[in-house]
């Protein structure tokens, strides 16, 4: 089995990222040494400390009851200062895609659910690095919903970084013949790197 620790709040800020209603985007990847969660219009993707081996997913529903199940041994269990979430993954046999193990408690309070596969998860980190970027294109008109900012100080606050702000690391040309611009692209002091497509213009 592989293991991690990730921080509780980190852990569900990152799987509001992944879509509520697509399903083939309601999953959190961990995939190498990266977790990354998209709903097809922003992205985010943690370093972590998994083996380069890690290729799997957990649905989002998932690892909101993991943190809600964990937040409540917190609650019972105050001295014990519960805060980060062990995820052990058991790789995929000929029977099923494998399993994860959410281990909430030191000594006990283990949950476990089905790994998604992702066989037919679409590669939207190579999509997103696709857009032309020639630095013709500045950000200055680019629409980017509140929400999506909200999202990004949530991350970055509960990773715990010393500096709250984000570096802006890129943006291109525009694409193709439709008009649209390419994603922002925002990296954190801690090495999180947020890809967030601005809305069309009014």
């Amino acid at each position: 089995m592989v293991a991690i620790r990730i921080r509780r709040g980190l852990l569900g800020a990152v799987a509001k990222w992944a879509s509520p209603t697509h399903p083939q985007l309601s999953t959190v990847v961990f995939r190498g040494n990266k977790m990354f969660a998209t709903d097809g219009h922003r992205m985010v993707i943690v370093p972590t400390t998994f083996s380069s081996k890690a290729l799997f997913g957990v649905s989002r529903s998932d690892i909101f009851a993991a943190v809600a199940a964990q937040e409540a041994l917190a609650k019972e269990f105050p001295s014990e200062r519960i805060e980060s979430i062990s995820i052990a993954w058991d790789p995929p046999n000929d029977k099923s895609e494998g399993k994860v193990e959410f281990h909430l408690r030191p000594g006990g309070g283990v949950m476990t659910v089905s790994a998604r596969g992702l066989s037919k998860y679409p590669d939207v980190e190579t999509a997103f690095k696709a857009f032309p970027r020639d630095g013709t294109q500045s950000p200055v008109g680019y629409l980017i919903d509140v929400a999506y900012l909200s999202a990004v100080t949530e991350v970055v606050e509960q990773n715990l970084e010393p500096l709250r702000a984000v570096r802006v690391t890129g943006c291109g040309a525009k694409f193709g013949d439709l008009g649209e611009r390419p994603p922002l692209l925002l990296e954190s002091g801690g090495g999180i790197s947020f890809s967030i497509m601005p809305l069309r213009d009014l």
